[in-house]
């Protein structure tokens, strides 16, 4: 039986990966997150992104809540699933403490978004995102109930209204509720002085170049970003890495 696409619209850190763990339990076939897919559409290459929603069913994380429109118009009869918090300052504070648990090679999609690396450079800037990115969404698909749902975990959103939105029967079992802050998180941010908070000062499919608080060019090669990074040392730097001219 057909399935209508099913987008999660909800920037990091709104339970958004709560929701992708959910709408696997309903059996959707499932992708969350495909940096080389957001990457590629943000430097105006779409093809990537269609192919990778074709071969899917339900999406999360970058690059799908940045494309809403696209999509809408590509993928006509989908559903579209927004997640926020109880208020942007909750959600500005799960970002920064998932940013200090985060390899700092990890964060360049914050770039890309945010044009900052880290939250804590700029506060009010990704706090005025956070809003206007959901209002934009809502205003979007203001009246169409059928096609657009907002949930907020936090307030006692659940398997009942995500559910009956999508058409399914109310699994046996609790909402999976992931990425809570874990106090045992390794902290890979320290404010040292050693200039890693990051400003993006462009990027393409090779590289993307950011301005560092000491006055360095930080470059991240793309193709590092997507190779596998298993047996590869994390950012330290306090040694340098290869990625600082």
């Amino acid at each position: 039986m057909y399935k209508p696409k099913v987008f999660g619209l909800g920037l990091s850190r709104t339970g958004s990966s709560t929701l992708g763990k959910s709408l696997k339990m309903l059996g959707y076939n499932h992708m969350s997150l495909n940096g080389l897919a957001f990457l590629k559409a943000k430097c105006g290459d779409l093809s990537y992104l269609d192919q990778t929603v074709k071969k899917h069913e339900s999406f999360d994380h970058h690059p799908f809540p940045y494309f809403y429109k696209y999509l809408d118009e590509r993928f006509s009869g989908s559903k579209f699933i927004l997640t926020t918090r109880k208020s942007s300052e909750i959600w500005f504070n799960s970002m920064v403490k998932g940013a200090e648990n985060t390899p700092t090679e990890k964060l360049w999609m914050n770039l890309l978004v945010f044009g900052f690396m880290y939250p804590h450079q700029e506060p009010s800037y990704y706090i005025s995102y956070y809003n206007k990115h959901n209002q934009d969404i809502r205003n979007h698909f203001k009246g169409r109930t059928k096609d657009f749902l907002e949930v907020c975990w936090e307030k006692g959103d659940g398997w009942e209204k995500l559910c009956n939105f999508l058409g399914h029967k109310i699994p046996d079992v609790e909402l999976p509720h992931l990425c809570k802050s874990n106090i045992h998180a390794k902290k890979y941010y320290q404010s040292n002085g050693e200039g890693i908070e990051g400003k993006l000062i462009d990027y393409d499919l090779r590289q993307i170049r950011i301005q560092c608080s000491n006055g360095r060019i930080a470059k991240f090669k793309t193709g590092d970003l997507f190779a596998t990074r298993k047996s590869k040392e994390l950012y330290n730097p306090r040694q340098g890495n290869s990625f600082i001219e």
